[in-house]
This record gives structure tokens, C-alpha cells and sequence, in this order.
């Protein structure tokens, strides 16, 4: 059977069947994107639920090492700092016991103490390093705070050149700056002899910079730098207890580390890790 169209065309059967096999092609492919479309939003829904999984479970790990630090911080409260204690004032009572004694006597009885007391000292700060939390607080505020609490104990002059203001980092790894900080404004203080103290936090491209193609990574660089009387590197024996501090809280903060004297005097600590924004 054949139709006539209102421009004269006779509809063949053979029209009428190409038109329904568009139609079909038709339906199948807005079928097809359909069914892409909901594959789409079902994995983008799937990779949203993977990646609060995998903030979650670093949420708990993080939790998890805090209530450790916790529970080793009351462990070493309720034993350690409370034998250091007691050891402490035994060996001041010592020490004056001995004014009366040989040279010899009264120094190593003097040597005793200031070990004794430097020891306390030392694990309180371990204490306190693990109760520290810093919450959104840039690491620009820590080395303020550390300079704050450094200032209030000794005659030096500190500086802060702070050129990155917003850096933050998880508390795991601020406490272990701090620690490395610590203990070369430490050290500036105790045995370099120095008058001023100079911190500078700033950001270090890791390489040259390409016309194209993928930028080197910035780092964050961290230098501590007195101006005291400096010290022969190769003095240093492998097992000083501060350099090991520091040096093991450049590999747990996954950082380079050394210790330089500058041509002009003193020491300068130097600290840098690939930079990751948080």
C-alpha cells in the first residue's frame, strides 16, 4: 500500500520500515546515554564514599596515635619525671653536701645534678610535646609561640622571618619541628654562647623552572641560625644525644637535615621537606 504525501512523494512500506529502525536506533541510543549517564554519577558517588572512607580511617589513625602519645605521656609522668624528680633533688642536696669536699668531688657531685635536672627537664617537654595540639594554627604560630617561651628564659634576641604565613601542618608533624627547633634554639642558648637567634621559614623551588611541561615541586625551607661560636662538626660523636633527636625527627618529618657553620660565624641548622598542602 502505498500513501501520497502533500508534496506528491508516494510512502513506500520500505520508508515506513527505515522509519521505525530510526526510531529504534533512536530510543537505544538515548538508552545508552542513560545508561552511561547513571554509570557516571554512580562511580563519582563511589569515589566521594572511597575518599570520606579514606578521611575517615586517617581521621582515626591520627586518633589513635594521639591517644598513644597520650597514655605514654601519663606513663612517663607516673614513672620517669617522677624518679628524675626524686633523683633531682637528691643529688642538689648532694651537691651542697659536697661544698666542703675536694675539687674533684664537688664537680662531679655539681655534674651530677645538672645531668639530673636537664634530664627532668627533657622528659617534661616529652610530656607536654604529647599532650600538644595546634588545630588550624600555621607553623608560622608554633615557632612564634616556641620564640615566646624561649624569650621568657633567656637574654637572647629572637627573630622570625616568616615569608609563609599559612602553612599548616598535622600535629604529628609540628611536633616533630618542634622538637628539631627545640633543640637548636637549645643548644644557641645552653653552649654556642650566642647573643641573637634567627628562624626563617620560606618556600624553595626543587629545581629549575621549565617553559613547559610539569614545575619543579616547592619545598619548605626552615633555617635556625646563631651568631655564637660555632663548634668543629667533626667534634660531634655519632650518638650526641641532640643531634640524634634532630635527626630523627628530619626522617619521621621525611625532611633533609644538616648542620652548617656560615663563613661569618656560628651555626646554622638547616631543615627542608617537599611541600603538600593541607
Amino acid at each position: 500500500m502505498m500513501d501520497r504525501e502533500e508534496t506528491g512523494r508516494v510512502t513506500t512500506g520500505d520508508d515506513w520500515l527505515w522509519l521505525g529502525e530510526s526510531t529504534a536506533v533512536a530510543l537505544e541510543s538515548r538508552h545508552a546515554s542513560a545508561v552511561i549517564d547513571a554509570l557516571s554519577r554512580g562511580l563519582a558517588l563511589h569515589q566521594q564514599q572511597q575518599a570520606r572512607h579514606a578521611e575517615d580511617r586517617k581521621a582515626a589513625v591520627a586518633e589513635a596515635l594521639k591517644n598513644e602519645r597520650r597514655h605514654l605521656a601519663a606513663e612517663l609522668h607516673d614513672t620517669l619525671a617522677q624518679e628524675l624528680s626524686y633523683l633531682q633533688m637528691q643529688s642538689a642536696r648532694l651537691s651542697r653536701a659536697a661544698r666542703h669536699a675536694s675539687q674533684e668531688v664537688q664537680a662531679l657531685a655539681e655534674d651530677v645534678y645538672t645531668q639530673a635536672r636537664r634530664a627532668l627537664r627533657q622528659t617534661r617537654e616529652l610530656i607536654n610535646g604529647a599532650h600538644a595540639t595546634w588545630g588550624d594554627a600555621p607553623l608560622a604560630r608554633v615557632l612564634d609561640d616556641l620564640i615566646e617561651e624561649f624569650e621568657t628564659h633567656s637574654g637572647m634576641v629572637f627573630e622570625l622571618d616568616k615569608r609563609i604565613q599559612s602553612l599548616h601542618l598535622p600535629d604529628a608533624q609540628a611536633l616533630q619541628v618542634m622538637f628539631i627547633v627545640r633543640e637548636a634554639m637549645t643548644n644557641s642558648v645552653r653552649h654556642a654562647r650566642a647573643t641573637h637567634l634567627r628562624l626563617q621559614l620560606l618556600y624553595q623551588s626543587s629545581g629549575p623552572h621549565q617553559s613547559s611541561g610539569p614545575q619543579p615541586a616547592e619545598r619548605v625551607l626552615l633555617t635556625i641560625e646563631d651568631n655564637g661560636c660555632g663548634f668543629d662538626l667533626a667534634d660531634i660523636p655519632p650518638a650526641h644525644l641532640g643531634l640524634g633527636i634532630m635527626q630523627d625527627g628530619a626522617r619521621q618529618l621525611g625532611a633533609d637535615f644538616a648542620i652548617t657553620q656560615p663563613r661569618q660565624g656560628g651555626t646554622r641548622v638547616i631543615l627542608s621537606w617537599e611541600r603538600h598542602d593541607t
